[in-house]
């Protein structure tokens, strides 16, 4: 890994790395394997020209959730995103850390810091450090739960919507609101966009 970043290259790198652990609740001894790599990584000869992103792709509190109330929480996963300061300089963006996002949302964010203004395909995706947000692309989804700024909406039941707790952003109300008039539409219509797009890579559309 050292090698490909520290080579020197005429084209842009694009490296991908995907890590397996175990699945909670088993116990494992303590790393700092990704701290350790990512100050190599921003301390190497690249490091003021290399954007690096990490992210979780699991459940971080259990196996399954055991309150309502901890539906949001038990979904969400970090992510982390190193912008070098050469980069930042000449890249606008607002970091808002209230904003709702999902995986859709991490490689638009890195093609607005690495890409310049190319045109790229986005299924929902936005960039989520924008200054200026996309209203019709702030929510968060998987297959189990849609959030945005107001509600945690479970993919089971598309007429119920659970409001954040004002005292504790991590959790909801147990009680639920009845969902806005088109808004279950959007949600069912997203899912099957999803389906397509995924089926149309497979059969070549694009």
């Amino acid at each position: 890994m050292n090698e490909l970043i520290e080579k020197k290259s005429e084209q842009p790198l694009f490296i991908v790395i995907l890590s397996v652990t175990n699945h909670p609740p088993f116990a494992v001894p303590a790393t700092n394997a990704s701290g350790n790599f990512i100050d190599r990584v921003i301390s190497s000869k690249e490091g003021n020209k290399t954007i690096i992103a990490a992210t979780g792709d699991h459940k971080m509190q259990r196996m399954k959730e055991f309150l309502l109330r901890e539906q949001f929480n038990e979904y969400a996963v970090p992510f982390y995103l190193h912008i070098p300061e050469t980069v930042k300089d000449n890249v606008r963006f607002k970091y808002d850390p209230r904003r709702i996002g999902s995986h859709k949302d991490i490689m638009p964010t890195l093609y607005h810091f690495s890409l310049s203004d190319k045109e790229y395909l986005a299924v929902g995706g936005r960039n989520i450090m924008a200054t200026v947000d996309d209203q019709t692309r702030a929510f968060g989804y998987n297959v189990e739960l849609w959030a945005d700024e107001k509600c945690v909406y479970s993919m089971r039941n598309l007429q119920a919507c659970f409001e954040f707790d004002p005292d504790d952003p991590y959790m909801t109300l147990e009680i639920h609101k009845k969902v806005k008039p088109g808004h279950e539409q959007k949600m069912e219509a997203y899912r099957k966009l999803l389906q397509w797009q995924i089926r149309a890579r497979v059969k070549g559309v694009y």
